[in-house]
């Protein structure tokens, strides 16, 4: 009965927000010094919302975007255009729905080509697709690796490909895949352990430097999307090391978590979590966090 009221009062929903900046140092990134600035979208409600956003283009007029939409329960792949002015959506279309649940549109481009890796984990392999900007829409290649990874990023070093992924069922360990070919051929090549469920993916890799870039990944110790961790990712003799540097926790204002962080040129791109119940929410979530930290 307790715990049945309690998920009842810390529902949540998605939103997704859009702000531009030069940041020097994701070291000294403020995420509550950065809300007021944040356009928030206006898209759907507390039972069609959207999360997991990827920055497609950046033209003189618009931003488009791929979104997680959540319908029916579960999760489609959605293209949002949005008027670079006022930030309002001027165009929104399903690009992807399968029976199983969809997320995370991680975008990859190379070659004139932008595919698209959606998080499909629950039909147990990962599946890549190529985009169509002309039609607007995704066109299936094949399935990388059979294996249920959620919310993989990938990376190219040389001539080597390293695809980056979690496992539900181990929440703390990142596992690393290598392969000389983007489509196929994908080994395991690393395991990296992370402290107390950290290790999960929360947007692209952003290159930093000579081996040197920028992981995002998920704080979900106290609630799902609570915030983001930034770590400094390094390949060292044939070897990543990572490094936490920073994280994003939102306390300010109606944003309770944070799950994404996506950018492309100087705009970036977030979701933020609302709670349903706000301020019973609130308190409830604080003192499990105090009790449970």
């Amino acid at each position: 009965m307790l715990k049945k009221l309690y998920k009842k009062l810390t529902r949540s929903y998605w939103c997704v927000g859009l702000f531009k900046a030069e940041i020097d140092s994701y070291q000294d990134l403020n995420i509550n010094e950065l809300l007021p600035s944040i356009h928030w979208l206006k898209f759907g409600n507390k039972f069609n919302w959207i999360a997991d956003p990827f920055i497609l283009d950046v033209s003189v007029n618009t931003i488009t975007i791929l979104v997680e939409e959540y319908v029916d329960r579960k999760g489609v792949i959605t293209y949002l255009e949005i008027d670079k002015n006022n930030y309002q959506i001027l165009d929104s279309k399903i690009l992807l729905e399968l029976d199983t649940h969809l997320s995370f549109p991680f975008i990859y481009r190379e070659n004139g080509k932008v595919y698209i890796i959606p998080e499909n984990s629950s039909s147990g392999s990962v599946k890549i697709y190529v985009y169509s900007i002309a039609e607007k829409k995704l066109v299936y290649i094949t399935s990388l690796i059979n294996e249920p990874l959620v919310d993989i990023a990938i990376l190219k070093i040389d001539n080597y490909y390293y695809l980056f992924g979690t496992k539900s069922a181990c929440k703390d360990n990142l596992h690393i895949y290598r392969s000389k070919n983007l489509l196929t051929g994908y080994e395991l090549f690393q395991n990296i352990p992370y402290t107390s469920n950290r290790a999960r993916g929360a947007g692209s890799i952003i290159y930093v430097a000579q081996n040197r870039f920028i992981r995002f990944s998920q704080e979900n110790n106290y609630t799902y999307g609570g915030g983001i961790v930034i770590s400094e990712l390094m390949f060292l003799k044939d070897k990543f090391i990572i490094k936490e540097i920073n994280q994003l926790i939102p306390i300010k204002n109606r944003i309770f978590g944070i799950h994404t962080y996506n950018k492309f040129l100087n705009y970036h791109i977030i979701d933020g979590k609302i709670l349903i119940y706000p301020i019973i929410g609130k308190i409830l979530l604080k003192i499990k966090k105090i009790v449970y930290g």
